[in-house]
């Protein structure tokens, strides 16, 4: 009885966990979220070059290159999507700079020009694009939680609800939502991490019970 109880407070956590994900995915402007321009334009570029950049050459100054230097997996693992739903390159047809960017030309905040269009899901080719594209980021940071979740009942045994409290203060994080919906290499590199960890834990206490 107790054990049907912890597993229907655990759907009910991780689908509030989702729709908060949703909702970060659905109310932040576009390319807002710190360097999520640069890591759509590196993907594209890869994409549409099909080759990675060329540490050789000077970095290209024209859009549509993004971080050339960066480990290419996470942008490889968008690829398809991306190649899926015809993602545009950025323009500023597609997504004005504010008229007063030079004010903020030393950040990567506030440069571009969002309408009440955009809030109200009237969105263009490239607008749908990076919705989507951070739906399957999403999906990275949902796999994380549950990671942690699993990790958790490793260590407190399947009984305990630390392993879902522990989800619930990763999943419903501000800034771990707000990363987990944006567009940006850490994603993967957390998730990866995460698995390791589970694993590691995992090897861990199997040995301490065969001793035991």
């Amino acid at each position: 009885m107790v054990s049907d109880i912890g597993k229907n407070i655990s759907r009910w956590v991780f689908a509030l966990i989702g729709i908060n994900f949703l909702f970060w995915n659905i109310l932040m402007p576009v390319f807002e979220p710190a360097d999520e321009s640069g890591h759509y334009a590196h993907i594209l570029y890869i994409l549409k070059q099909k080759r990675l950049p060329n540490l050789a050459e000077l970095v290209p100054t024209e859009k549509g290159v993004g971080y050339t230097t960066y480990s290419p997996l996470y942008y490889f693992s968008l690829i398809p999507l991306a190649k899926l739903i015809d993602a545009p390159l950025e323009s500023e047809e597609s997504l004005p700079y504010h008229p007063k960017k030079e004010l903020f030309k030393k950040s990567v905040f506030s440069v571009y020009l969002h309408t009440k269009d955009e809030l109200f899901l009237k969105w263009n080719s490239l607008m749908r694009a990076v919705h989507l594209l951070r739906l399957q980021t999403s999906v990275y940071g949902l796999l994380t939680v549950y990671l942690v979740y699993l990790t958790g009942k490793k260590i407190f045994g399947d009984e305990s609800l630390k392993s879902l409290a522990a989800a619930v203060l990763v999943g419903l994080n501000p800034m771990f939502a707000h990363i987990s919906n944006s567009i940006v290499n850490v994603n993967l590199s957390i998730l990866l991490f995460s698995l390791f960890f589970y694993l590691a834990v995992g090897s861990f206490v199997s040995r301490r019970e065969t001793k035991l």
